[in-house]
Parts: structure tokens; C-alpha cells; sequence
């Protein structure tokens, strides 16, 4: 396939159409970017200000900080001392009063261990004397109230026998009771009209 001359023509206008689209883009491209690198010109400036402005800043402040530090080691250093002096002296007031302390504490313990000793030596001979009562108590109710216990018993074991051997019989009598105590009313009633 050939093309002629005006199909050549046309495809290059047409080409040449998209081509200045692209030209012109690519025109305003560049305009926005040199805008772009003049604003970044103008913050690299400020930053360059600002680096400048904060050196600055920095070299003052370690110069103060220095100083403060200086001063504040000065400070710490006369309260360490003071603080190392203070605490001396506590120590010291404590120690004599901890030693004031332990001695009387001595003294008390020794005071009332002898009185617990004392005290103990006096239990100690309650307890025996409790104990020589208990095998008395224990003798004595063994030789005497036990025997006795058993008698009681003996002879309370053979009236029950006998009251249960005669409780039939018990009913009986309180029927009889009750017999002559009508009997008994009916002759105080005619004695005492006999005598009226």
C-alpha cells in the first residue's frame, strides 16, 4: 500500500495537531514546574534562616545550661555537705539514745525475768500441792465414796424391785382408798345427825 502525498499531508497535520496539544502541555508543565522550584528556592532560604537562627539558638543555650549546670553543681555540693553534717549529727544522737534504750531494756528484761522465775517457783508448787490434793480426792472417793455409792444404789435398785412388783397392786389400793373415804362420809353424816 502507497500512500499519496496529500494522505502523507494529512496524517503529519494530524500529527502535528496532537503534537502541539503535548507541546503546549508540556509548556504549561514547565511553567508550574518553575514555579514550584522558585517556592522551593524561597523555603530552602527560610530554612537557611532558620538553621541559622536555631545554631544560634543552640550555642545560647548550652552556654546557660553550662552555667546552671556549674551553678547547680556548686548548690548540690554545699547541701550535700550540709546534709552529710546533719545526718552525722543524727546518727550520733541516735546512737547514744539507742544505747540509753537498750540498757534500760536490759534492765526491765532482767527485772522481769527474775519475777517470772519467781512466779514459775511459786506455780510450780501449787502444782504439786493440786496434784498431791487430786490423789487424795482420788483415793477417797475410790476407798469411801464409791462403796457407799454402791450401798445407795443396792438399796435403791431393791425398792424399785419392790415397787414395780407392786404397782399392779397399787391401783387396787387407791380403789380401796377411795371406798373407805365414802364409808367415812357416810358415817361422819349419821353420826352427826345421831348427835344434832
Amino acid at each position: 500500500m502507497n500512500l499519496s502525498k496529500e494522505d502523507l499531508l494529512a496524517i503529519s497535520s494530524l500529527f502535528d495537531k496532537r503534537f502541539d496539544r503535548i507541546d503546549s502541555q508540556f509548556e504549561k508543565n514547565a511553567q508550574q514546574f518553575e514555579k514550584i522550584d522558585l517556592q522551593f528556592n524561597a523555603v530552602n532560604t527560610r530554612l537557611d534562616k532558620m538553621d541559622g537562627r536555631i545554631t544560634g539558638l543552640e550555642s545560647g543555650m548550652d552556654s546557660r545550661i553550662t552555667g546552671l549546670e556549674s551553678g547547680m553543681d556548686g548548690r548540690i555540693t554545699g547541701l550535700e555537705s550540709g546534709m552529710d553534717s546533719r545526718i552525722t549529727g543524727l546518727e550520733s544522737r541516735m546512737d547514744s539514745r539507742i544505747a540509753g534504750l537498750e540498757s534500760r531494756m536490759d534492765g526491765r528484761i532482767t527485772g522481769l525475768e527474775s519475777g517470772m522465775d519467781s512466779r514459775i517457783t511459786g506455780l510450780e508448787s501449787r502444782m504439786e500441792s493440786i496434784e498431791s490434793w487430786q490423789k487424795r480426792f482420788a483415793l477417797i472417793q475410790e476407798n469411801e465414796v464409791l462403796p457407799q455409792l454402791r450401798n445407795i444404789q443396792e438399796c435403791y435398785v431393791s425398792t424399785y424391785k419392790r415397787y414395780k412388783d407392786y404397782s399392779d397392786r397399787m391401783d387396787d389400793s387407791f380403789v380401796r382408798l377411795h371406798l373407805v373415804e365414802e364409808t367415812v362420809k357416810k358415817h361422819s353424816e349419821k353420826l352427826n345427825r345421831i348427835l344434832a
